[in-house]
Formats: C-alpha cells, sequence, structure tokens
C-alpha cells in the first residue's frame, strides 16, 4: 500500500476543522481510516497548520446591510461594556476615595486623642506639684503659725505683769526721817476712800467684786479668778463691755476697790 499523501492529510485536516474541531494525529488516522504512519501524519499536519496561518483564507463579502448592523452592533455592545467598566471603575474609585477619607479622620482622630493625652498628662504634673507646694506653704505656715502663737503667749505673759504691777502700788522713798538719815517708808496711809467708791450700789456687783478681792487676797492670779468667774457663770458688771469675764477686766476691779491697807500689807 502507498504512503499517506499530504493532499490526503489536509482533507482530513479541513474535515475536521469544519467540525469546530482543532486537528491531532489521533483525529486525522481516525479520518484517513486507521491507516498510515503517524510520523508521516505529524509531518503533513504539520504543513498544513503552517499553511492556514499564513492566511490561506477565502475572502468573503457580505451584503451592506449585514455588515452595517454587524458593526453597529458590536459597537453598541463594546459602548455597554465600555460603560459598565467605567461606572464599576467610578465606584471602585468612589469606595477607594471613602475609604481613604474614613481613613484620614481615624487618623485625625487618633492624633486628637494623642493631643488630648499629653494636656492630661501635663494638667495632672502640674496639680501635682501644686498639691507639694501647698503641702509645703501649709507646713510653712504651720511652723509660723507656731511661732506666733508662742510670742502671743510671751507677750500675754508680759501684759499680765504689767497689768499685776499697776495693780501693786509702787514703794515710796522718804529721802528724811526723824534723826535726819535716809529711808525708805512703804505705802503711806492714804485718806479713807469713800465708802461708794469701794462698793458699788448693786448687791449682786458688791458680792462679786467682794469675791474677787478675796480670790486675790488668797493668792490667785488675775487670770485664775476670771475661770473661775466664768465657769460659775457670773454676770460682769454693768459698766462692762463684754458678757465673759478676762484677766483684765478683773486686774481692773481689783486696781479700783482693792482697799489700800490691803494692798500696803
Amino acid at each position: 500500500m502507498a504512503g499517506i499523501t499530504y493532499a490526503q492529510v489536509a482533507e482530513a485536516c479541513d474535515r475536521i476543522a469544519e467540525q469546530g474541531q482543532n486537528p491531532s494525529i489521533r483525529m486525522v488516522r481516525r479520518e484517513l481510516g486507521n491507516t498510515g504512519s503517524e510520523t508521516t501524519i505529524l509531518k503533513h499536519l504539520n504543513e498544513w497548520r503552517k499553511s492556514a496561518s499564513t492566511g490561506d483564507f477565502v475572502s468573503v463579502d457580505l451584503p451592506p446591510d449585514f455588515s452595517a448592523a454587524v458593526n453597529k452592533l458590536v459597537e453598541q455592545r463594546i459602548g455597554e461594556y465600555r460603560i459598565s467598566k467605567e461606572q464599576e471603575i467610578k465606584l471602585l474609585r468612589d469606595d477607594n476615595a471613602e475609604l481613604t477619607r474614613l481613613a484620614e479622620e481615624r487618623e485625625e482622630e487618633m492624633i486628637e486623642k494623642d493631643t488630648e493625652i499629653r494636656l492630661l498628662r501635663a494638667k495632672i504634673e502640674t496639680k501635682e506639684e501644686d498639691i507639694i507646694a501647698a503641702k509645703a506653704e501649709t507646713n510653712a505656715l504651720r511652723d509660723v503659725g507656731g511661732v506666733l502663737r508662742e510670742e502671743f503667749a510671751r507677750l500675754e505673759e508680759c501684759l499680765i505683769a504689767k497689768v499685776e504691777k499697776l495693780i501693786t502700788p509702787p514703794v515710796e522713798i522718804d529721802t528724811t526721817t526723824d534723826d535726819d538719815t535716809p529711808g525708805f517708808v512703804i505705802n503711806p496711809e492714804p485718806e479713807p476712800p469713800v465708802a461708794s467708791e469701794i462698793v458699788p450700789e448693786d448687791t449682786a456687783e458688791a458680792e462679786t467684786i467682794a469675791y474677787i478681792l478675796q480670790l486675790n487676797a488668797d493668792g490667785e492670779s488675775t487670770r485664775q479668778i476670771a475661770e473661775h468667774l466664768n465657769a460659775e457663770k457670773r454676770n460682769t458688771l454693768s459698766s462692762a463691755k463684754s458678757g465673759t469675764w478676762n484677766h483684765t477686766m478683773i486686774a481692773r476691779l481689783i486696781k479700783k476697790y482693792k482697799p489700800e491697807s490691803e494692798s500696803q500689807g
């Protein structure tokens, strides 16, 4: 049997291609009745493929109306596809812009929060410094208060001493004696005071004054006498400006109503 020719292989390939298939060695050999060498078929198949790729096609003239309709339809489909893709691209761009905007807003919020946190930390540090300064100032004021209290107590003691000194009659010096020698005379006897100057007309006040003079004679200080009177809730004299007894008030009454004979004694 003679070998398979190119014409046979080409006809078989054309028939297979008309069926919408891509010719292969097995298809061509089956189309030829399962005859022929696969090597020979492959050789002729490659030649057929080369001739097909070089454009050995038959030109067909289409009717103008049909061609225009096809072109219009193609252009319409292309336009619709372009519009659809442009809309998709626009949506993607809008989504991208929205995501970018949200990302920028989140970034700005984070920056603002970070700034607020830094400001709050600065305020806390300032408050802590203020607290430390206030504590130091309080301690300093306490120290000053202690010094002032000590000074006040000292001045009060000095005032009491001066008041009590004023109550005690001074020692009078007499430079002459019977034998013409210098000497001292302590508290010369003055004229007797008028009774109205010693005892007030009000009986309750008179009793209070007598009580004060008695306590003074017993050796109590003016401060102690004032504490006794306030503890016993005794009324102050009608001439007093205050309703509470104090050592200055007691000192004045003792000075005014204490008999001179007791002062000299």
